[in-house]
């Protein structure tokens, strides 16, 4: 419920799906988690399928796709790191979409980055490496993976738009978009590893 939360909060989001395999996380989070405060949006639609399914109904509709899955080997998580659901995404989206993909912790699992850089790169023209912090997790550092069909999260990116939001903002600002994707040199080499294979 957090992302949904998040993504609600920008007036431009016309509708929100939240597509979750399973209806007892739903349920549990209504239950349990203030962050899903936005499952009775009307802009929210709650989705229980599984994604990797879900998303192949869908041709050039969604101008967003947040990956927030469970780990790549936690029962149906899998499903949501193969070459055939980046494709589905990739066909799912506008022309300007865009795709952000959970793809790991670069700390102790360093190898899922690769094997879905290397897939998501094989479908989309512009596939970037970016980095967050979240405490709850092992090492507290992880990875996501930007790509689409030809908008660059740096070059293109609208820092008057940014500016307007920051008021409204604890963390997020243009400074930190553009960080986020710096990367150690240890993550720099491996990406160009996988680009060279």
């Amino acid at each position: 419920g957090g992302t949904l939360r998040e993504v609600l909060r920008h007036e431009s989001v016309k509708k929100a799906i939240l597509c979750e395999i399973d209806p007892a996380v739903v349920e549990a989070a209504r239950k349990y988690l203030s962050t899903s405060v936005e499952f009775d949006n009307p802009k929210a639609e709650i989705i229980t399928e599984n994604a990797a399914e879900f998303v192949k109904n869908f041709k050039d509709e969604f101008d967003v796709i947040i990956v927030d899955s469970t780990d790549p080997t936690a029962g149906e998580g899998g499903h949501l790191f193969t070459k055939e659901f980046y494709r589905s995404c990739y066909e799912a989206m506008t022309e300007n979409g865009v795709l952000s993909a959970q793809t790991e912790d670069p700390v102790y699992d360093l190898n899922w980055l690769k094997i879905a850089y290397k897939r998501i790169s094989s479908v989309f023209p512009v596939t970037k490496v970016y980095q967050g912090f979240m405490p709850t997790y092992p090492s507290g550092y992880w990875l996501y993976t930007f790509a689409s069909k030809g908008v660059d999260p740096i070059k293109n990116l609208r820092k008057e738009s940014v500016d307007k939001m920051i008021p409204s903002l604890k963390y997020y600002n243009s400074e930190v978009h553009l960080a986020s994707f710096a990367l150690p040199n240890f993550l720099l080499r491996e990406i160009e590893r996988m680009k060279d294979s």
